[in-house]
């Protein structure tokens, strides 16, 4: 191999590490992201269900009330 092929040759695989190292950064981003999504959204849910559950519970004190 010529040297401005083997130069050539190094140019290219350099961008391609750099590009990999890119993807990999990117992937690791993307997969720390969406814990954090799903542990919001998993506290959201969890928050939502008991804002329903006190909801039917006041709603029951409630009828009580009124019938007592």
């Amino acid at each position: 191999m010529d040297d401005e092929t083997r130069e050539a040759f190094a140019t290219m695989m350099a961008r391609m590490n750099n590009q990999h190292e890119q993807l990999i950064e990117l992937i690791n981003w993307l997969a720390r992201d969406f814990q954090n999504t799903k542990g919001f959204l998993n506290q959201e849910f969890v928050g939502a269900e008991l804002g329903q559950r006190t909801t039917s519970v006041e709603d029951r004190l409630d009828d009580l009330e009124r019938g007592a």
